[in-house]
Parts: structure tokens; C-alpha cells; sequence
């Protein structure tokens, strides 16, 4: 009821004034002392739900979606038996003159998102029926359940029939493992490690059973020792062929023939760089330069002259050992002392050779680099500086002349 005109308003915004005159009980405007509706309702399931996936000869996934958070219970009873009640589908034990195989239930915590549950203990060749019933968290339970009819498949074989045990492989090298199977749709491929029994899934890549056959191939940075390789069933990793022990060993040579250490180069040469490897694809040569070999004097002579960048590697076939280098004068400024010369495997820098030092020495007569202006030109500016660098290692600082013509 309203009891003043709110036409002519104030700045002290008491030109409106509201008195309540119903209900005459206020308490009874309290959200608490009123029920708003109650859920009479049961869950529905989704189209296409409950359904039974990956059924194998013994074992299958109940999959269950529904349109309200709850509970799923199910049965699972010979195929032919009589159909039980919600609630004994709920109770989850023999009825009547029906043995119940299995039973559960799944926690639907979201409405409209897929759960499942794991059905284990059928045996091969034989016909199921799946009794599933829905219950909301209001405790609304569905009147009838919904029939799900499964047969499983027959036995499962798997075996793997190549590399045989105690086979030998180096790292790096490509495997091929092959096998047999039947009533299998995927796999997925495992080593376990004999000294610490650690699983390791090397793959993500998930296998077709029926392909018979996958490649992969053993990383550098592996341990060498014995391994065993798994084959598991996708569905069901319990289910699993195992061929072992694989032995992983380190065959790899690589070793310098040319330069050895201490030896000496001249400026002007070709510096022949000569190696044996086995068991190494490709190599990159590289080194230090300057005392204490910084990062900052660190080259790639198959690769980015100027930086350390895997990226502008460009790695030389290792079964070719020999690698030249042409030590041109017009690109060196006098002598240097390579610290270290390494040749890495591409694959795994890691695993590298070294000869220390070797000395480049410059023995040319003193030659000019760099000049400003430059030969053979005609257009410099008259009164401007002349810039010049030279190259010669017995050239003293402060001394000697310069004659320009």
C-alpha cells in the first residue's frame, strides 16, 4: 500500500514510502518456511543409452548417460532369464530363481556426459543380458530397467613371434616386432625394464591388432641392459604377450685418425679431418677456441659457422670419414689454437670423440684484409681516413709503415 505521492521527490529521497499490509504474518515471507517443488521425477537416459562397448570373450564396458547426476545400477544375468525389478536391479543379488552373474553401479556425477563401468568374468561364446536401472540424487528410481543383450567373443590370443628372446640391438637401431592375434581390435606397445621392473610406453600410437607388424626404433638416451617388450591389449592391459629379455647394448665407434693431439696446421692448408665410426649414421664436427673453450669460441664446422644452433646443423654421412676444410688466409686473422676438436654422433652429441689441442699457424707475409678504400676504387672522398686490417702474425703493434700510392 502506497501512502505518499512520489510526484514531487526530495534530495533526501523520502518522497516514496512503501508499508507492507498482506500477508499479516511477515514470517511467512521467509524463503525457508516455503517449499518451491519438490523432484518427482525419475532420470531419463540419453539416446543410445545404457550401451555395451569393447566386448571381448571375457570381459565388456557398460556405458551409461543420463539427463540428472545419480546412480546407475546394473545386473548382469544368463541370456533368456527372467527380468528383475528396479529394485532388485538396485539390490544388486540372485532373485528368484535368477543367479546374478555381476552387478554394480556407476557414480553419474554430471548430467548428459558418458560414464562407464568394467564388466569382468563372462566367459567366451555366450550371451548375456545387462539389467540397467537410473536413480536421481532425489532418490528417484526409474519403474523399469532397460535391457542390454551382449555375447562375447571367443577366446583372445596374442603372441609375439619376433625378435625372439636374447635378441641384440644397439641404440638407435629401428626394431621390427610382429606377432599373431585373434579377437583382438588394438593394441599398445610397453618395455619393462628387468633392472628396476619399470613399465615404459615408448608410444603413444595405438596398434591394429589385425596389422601383425610395428616398427620403432630405440632412442640414444635408452640404458643399455635387458629389457622385455609388451604387447597389451588397449581395452584390457592385463591381457598381454611378453617376449624377453631384448638386450640393449652401445655398439657405436667413433674415433679420430686425423688431426691427433698437438698437431699443427698452416693457414693456407686443408685442414683434413678423417674418422672410423660403426654403428653412427651421421656426425657433426665442432670445437672450442680460446683458453678455457667459453661458449663464446664455440663452432660448428658442419654447420652455422657463426652460431650454436641445432637448427643450421648440417650433419655429414658418418660411413663417408673424411671432412675438409680449406684454412683460407683471406678469413683468418693470424694464428689460433683449437682447444678441443669434437666429432658427435647427430643423433646423440652425447656420444663424441676429441683430439686436443691443434695448432693452426699462420707463417704467410703480412696481407691486408680489409681496407678502406677498397682495391680499385675511384670515387673516395678527398681528406677522408684511410682504414686498413692486417694478417700477419709477425706484424708488432706500433712499428712499420704504410705506403699509400
Amino acid at each position: 500500500e502506497r501512502n505518499r505521492n512520489i510526484s514531487a521527490p526530495n534530495a533526501t529521497w523520502t518522497a516514496s514510502e512503501w508499508i507492507i499490509t498482506r500477508p499479516a504474518n511477515v514470517a511467512d515471507m521467509d524463503p525457508a518456511n516455503h517449499v518451491f517443488g519438490t523432484d518427482t521425477q525419475a532420470p531419463s537416459w540419453s539416446a543410445g543409452y545404457p550401451m555395451a562397448f569393447h566386448v571381448e570373450d571375457t570381459r565388456a564396458n557398460l556405458g551409461v548417460k543420463m539427463d540428472e547426476s545419480g546412480t546407475a545400477y546394473y545386473v548382469v544375468v544368463s541370456d533368456g532369464s527372467d527380468a528383475p525389478t528396479a529394485d532388485q536391479v538396485k539390490a544388486g543379488v540372485d532373485y528368484g530363481s535368477v543367479t546374478v552373474a555381476l552387478s554394480g553401479s556407476v557414480e553419474v556425477t554430471s548430467p548428459e556426459v558418458p560414464f562407464s563401468a568394467n564388466l569382468t568374468g563372462a566367459a567366451a561364446n555366450t550371451t548375456y543380458d545387462i539389467y540397467v536401472v537410473a536413480e536421481d540424487e532425489a532418490g528417484n528410481l526409474q519403474t523399469t530397467p532397460a535391457k542390454v543383450t551382449i555375447t562375447t567373443t571367443a577366446a583372445r590370443s596374442l603372441t609375439i613371434t619376433s625378435p625372439a628372446a636374447n635378441t641384440e640391438f644397439n641404440l638407435g637401431e629401428t626394431v621390427t616386432l610382429n606377432w599373431t592375434s585373434a579377437n583382438l581390435d588394438s593394441l599398445l606397445f610397453a618395455v619393462r625394464n628387468y633392472a628396476n621392473g619399470a613399465l615404459i610406453f615408448p608410444t603413444e600410437e595405438v596398434i591394429d591388432a589385425s596389422a601383425g607388424t610395428f616398427q620403432f626404433t630405440i632412442p640414444h638416451t635408452a640404458e643399455i641392459g635387458n629389457y622385455d617388450f609388451l604387447l597389451l591389449d588397449r581395452y584390457d592391459t592385463s591381457f598381454k604377450a611378453v617376449q624377453g629379455p631384448i638386450q640393449l647394448v652401445d655398439n657405436r665407434q667413433l674415433s679420430w685418425v686425423k688431426p691427433q693431439n698437438g698437431d699443427t696446421v698452416y693457414v693456407g692448408d686443408t685442414l683434413r679431418m678423417i674418422w672410423t665410426s660403426q654403428n653412427v649414421d651421421s656426425v657433426l664436427i665442432g670445437g672450442y677456441i680460446g683458453q678455457g673453450g667459453s661458449d663464446d669460441h664455440y663452432f660448428m664446422i658442419t654447420g652455422d659457422l657463426d652460431h650454436y644452433d641445432t637448427s643450421t646443423f648440417r650433419p655429414i654421412p658418418a660411413s663417408s670419414g673424411e671432412f675438409n676444410m680449406y684454412l683460407d688466409p683471406n678469413n683468418m686473422s693470424g694464428s689460433l689454437t683449437i682447444d678441443s676438436l669434437f666429432i658427435f654422433d647427430a643423433s646423440d652429441m652425447r656420444f663424441k670423440a676429441v683430439v686436443h689441442p691443434v695448432y693452426i699457424l699462420d707463417t704467410l707475409p703480412m696481407r691486408i684484409t680489409y681496407s678502406m678504400p677498397s682495391f680499385g676504387m675511384t670515387d673516395f672522398m678527398p681528406n677522408a681516413n684511410i682504414d686498413c686490417s692486417f694478417s700477419c702474425d709477425s706484424i708488432v703493434k706500433g712499428t712499420g709503415n704504410l705506403y699509400v700510392k
